[in-house]
């Protein structure tokens, strides 16, 4: 990465360093983004109203914030749907994330950067009903490294909207990235108060029932967001799902379906790769 180009986005953006590599066991090249997303308290109910409506809102030196120059609403109030969200708004509290971004690889979920959550962490371990993580993925081929690539935010669904030009496309995914952790700050305060997290703003579509099983801890907490566990809820009807569709590959590929399996081929190897990048960033 050119460092005029890193000086532009410290510049631009705010709270971001740089660290090149390569390094060991991982490749280089990693933006460290030190976010506080939460917008102001004079603001937070009209930036949370706009995103719940797609909206525009703005992002400032790591903080969403009311886009009052691009605004045309008069009012900000919630849909009846969404009021539950108005009501824990005001109990939200500002925390500080640390997000690893790489400028992203071709090969790699569409050539998007890529976010990792390294603190506080956000995975599927932690939270295995998070609507909009991307799952981790193992032998991963980046800058003549195989490694096993963490879970990640999935902060886009158009990798193209980010455009081509370095130095905005990489701001633009910061801003999406920093207004990605203020929805889950939402989302983690209704799972708190209501037991099932709402995530405002657009959605993408979630994963087919038969990704599931590989990727979720079957002695963990179901993907429905229900207080049981994933083995004695939503797993047999994602095992279900996930035979059906290796009968249509003509073969069969469970080995992640036991918790020791899990263990070894999902838990262990995100374990490591999130302890490569905390101890390269922070």
């Amino acid at each position: 990465m050119n460092k005029s180009v890193v000086d532009d986005l410290k510049t631009k953006f705010g709270p971001v360093e740089f660290y090149t590599g390569p390094f060991k066991t991982f490749p280089g090249n990693w933006f460290l983004l030190e976010l506080k997303p939460m917008p102001l308290n004079s603001e937070i109910n009209d930036v949370a109203s706009d995103i719940c409506r797609n909206g525009s809102v703005k992002v400032n030196k790591g903080k969403v914030k009311h886009h009052l120059d691009n605004c045309d609403r008069e009012s900000h109030s919630f849909s009846s749907k969404l009021r539950h969200v108005e009501k824990i708004i005001s109990d939200l509290k500002d925390e500080k994330y640390y997000i690893a971004v790489h400028p992203g690889d071709e090969n790699i979920l569409n050539g998007q950067p890529i976010a990792i959550s390294i603190k506080p962490e956000i995975n599927y371990i932690k939270y295995p009903d998070h609507p909009h993580l991307n799952a981790g993925a193992k032998d991963v081929s980046m800058e003549g490294f195989n490694f096993y690539l963490p879970n990640s935010l999935c902060y886009t669904d158009d990798p193209k909207q980010l455009g081509t030009d370095t130095v905005d496309r990489m701001l633009f995914a910061f801003d999406l990235i920093t207004i990605w952790l203020f929805r889950h700050q939402i989302w983690l305060k209704t799972r708190e108060v209501y037991g099932k997290g709402t995530w405002i703003g657009p959605e993408a579509a979630s994963f087919p029932p038969y990704i599931y099983p590989k990727i979720l801890n079957p002695l963990g907490k179901c993907r429905c967001g229900k207080n049981e566990k994933y083995g004695n809820c939503h797993r047999p009807y994602d095992i279900k799902k996930l035979r059906k569709k290796a009968k249509q590959n003509n073969r069969i590929n469970l080995k992640h379906q036991t918790y020791g399996s899990w263990r070894k081929n999902i838990y262990n190897p995100q374990r490591r790769s999130l302890k490569v990048l905390k101890n390269i960033l922070l």
